[in-house]
């Protein structure tokens, strides 16, 4: 949940697209070290997995609906 309000913090002054970027390389570089290491380290890596992915979900959903605003058959969706 911590991740959830950063990240929404972040998108008021970085991009979507750079924040969902950034978020995705480091998720994936914490994948990498857990499977490369053992032991703390490695639960450490998973839990900042999480820690990104939570970060990603504003990122998407701002991505998201930002079409929606100029498509007028999908604004009842809305």
């Amino acid at each position: 949940m911590i991740g959830r309000f950063i990240g929404s913090a972040i998108l008021q002054k970085v991009k979507a697209g750079t924040v969902l970027g950034i978020a995705a390389f480091c998720a994936s570089a914490r994948v990498l070290t857990s499977m490369l290491t053992s032991g703390h380290i490695a639960m450490a890596s998973i839990i900042l997995v999480g820690f990104f992915n939570s970060i990603m979900f504003p990122s998407i959903f701002t991505l998201g609906i930002a079409e929606l605003a100029r498509s007028p058959a999908m604004a009842p969706v809305c």
